[in-house]
């Protein structure tokens, strides 16, 4: 807290690292806690699995990352986009778009890659032999639905989160 004095709003009103590390021993061995807070120009992660507790702290630009998780939000709830049951994925409905709305298509793509690679790609080494994930938002994070963050495999077949984890 020293070093990132505006983590201390959170850790007054919010979970504290402390009592994180000191849960971790209840953590089930296939599962890793993530825990994000927003800064004022900072992204902070914390990972825990039941042998270690880990801090990724990320340069961000916040309003960009708040701007990218409404956008997100927006084209998830507008009702040109719409959910399916004919794949599922992990006991999800699979997310299918309208073919009237292509550009929405496009727009969730970008979007879910960006933040995937924002929020999931600087602690992948530390989940990465994990079954479950638990994740704690914070803020603007709060309206991210996480399980559609993804990434294009080298097949050009679309992954996400909810594919790799419960």
């Amino acid at each position: 807290v020293r070093n990132f004095p505006d983590l201390m709003n959170y850790f007054s009103s919010s979970v504290n690292p402390k009592e994180f590390r000191a849960a971790k021993r209840n953590i089930p061995e296939d599962m890793a806690t993530l825990l994000y807070l927003i800064g004022e120009d900072k992204l902070y992660i914390f990972v825990a699995t039941i042998d270690s507790v880990y801090a990724r702290v990320i340069d961000v630009d916040v309003r960009e990352l708040e701007n990218d998780i409404h956008d997100l939000h927006a084209l998830l709830t507008r009702p040109s986009f719409t959910s399916t049951d004919k794949i599922e994925l992990r006991g999800a409905a699979t997310l299918e778009f309208s073919d009237d709305v292509p550009d929405n298509k496009i727009v969730f793509n970008l979007l879910s890659e960006k933040l995937y690679s924002l929020l999931i790609v600087p602690v992948l080494h530390e989940i990465a032999d994990k079954e479950k994930l638990v994740i704690i938002p914070n803020g603007v994070l709060y309206y991210l639905p996480f399980q559609v963050l993804g990434y294009n495999d080298p097949d050009g077949s679309k992954e996400y989160l909810i594919e790799e984890y419960e």
